[in-house]
């Protein structure tokens, strides 16, 4: 009995750690699927400030950028907060994200 409660076990340890979490997304203008575009993945930390706001400090972890369907995807990560960067034209456009499991963040620029 000992023995099938510690196979168990471990089939639960190594079931929960291959199982990691990701982020994907698609990034679109007016409809249209934006591809070859620039997305990073920035873990976010955050201090009390003195005044009681929050600060936050962005750390860039990954870069990838959009296949021709404007899809991108992280894959591999742990449970945590971070932040997905896009940019468009010159400019950056960001989404914070709360990952557990899996999330999506899609972005519509104009």
């Amino acid at each position: 009995m000992n023995k099938i409660f510690s196979i168990l076990l471990i089939l639960v340890i190594f079931t929960n750690a291959a199982s990691a979490a990701e982020i994907s997304g698609n990034v679109a203008s007016f409809g249209k699927k934006l591809a070859d575009l620039k997305v990073t993945l920035n873990s976010v930390t955050g201090t009390q400030s003195q005044e009681g706001g929050m600060v936050y400090n962005f750390t860039q972890l990954l870069e990838t950028s959009t296949d021709q369907n404007g899809d991108y995807a992280f894959s591999d990560l742990i449970d945590g907060m971070y932040r997905v960067n896009v940019t468009y034209n010159g400019i950056t456009y960001g989404e914070n994200t709360g990952l557990k499991g899996k999330a999506v963040a899609d972005f519509n620029l104009s």
